[in-house]
This record gives structure tokens, C-alpha cells and sequence, in this order.
């Protein structure tokens, strides 16, 4: 089964300073309910994407997620969703859609 998810890159900066930048998507469990997710690629696949963001397909048996309990800031517990992706099968473009239903 194939799976077509958006990928953003999204800035963080550490305690130190330091920037990075992280891969993220949302995915729509079957409840409709959406779930933001951390996007993890080997570095091998890596090449394929480029410069965020893109819309990327992989086949579902060639991912996994991992979920993890973390204590926030403000002493409640959240959720971190983690998207491995062991294989890329196709990279496009991300087509921002969000105003097409404006003029």
C-alpha cells in the first residue's frame, strides 16, 4: 500500500544556539483525526529529496512510527509521533493549494 505524504522543514533552535532543521508532515489517522509526525529518512535516500518542502510516496512496509511519552515545559504529557521512512519511491514538488478557493 502506498502512502503520499507532505514534508516541511521546520527551524529549531537548541538551548545552545544551534540551528537545525527538522523534517515534519501531518498524516489523517482513520478517525480523521490529523497527527503531526517527526519525518525520519536514512541518509542514503536523503539525495532524493532535495529542498523542502516536497510530496514524497513510499510504500507503507517500507515505514514504521514510533511513538514516545515526553514531559513538556508546562508539566503536561505529550505525544511524539515519529515517521520512519526506510524508502523513498517518488519526490515532487509540493503544489500549495491552500488559496485556490480564493480570488
Amino acid at each position: 500500500i502506498k502512502m503520499k505524504i507532505d514534508v516541511f522543514a521546520k527551524k529549531i533552535t537548541t538551548k545552545n544556539g544551534k540551528t537545525f532543521y527538522k523534517k515534519i508532515s501531518t498524516l489523517t489517522n482513520k478517525e480523521g483525526e490529523k497527527i503531526y509526525v517527526d519525518v525520519r529518512i536514512p541518509e542514503e535516500e536523503e539525495s532524493k529529496i532535495g529542498t523542502l518542502p516536497k510530496t514524497i510516496t513510499f510504500d507503507k512496509h517500507n515505514a514504521n512510527m514510533t511513538t514516545k511519552e515526553v514531559d513538556g515545559k508546562d508539566g503536561k504529557t505529550y505525544t511524539n509521533r515519529t515517521l520512519w521512512i526506510k524508502k523513498i519511491d517518488t519526490v515532487n514538488d509540493y503544489i500549495d493549494t491552500s488559496l485556490d478557493d480564493f480570488e
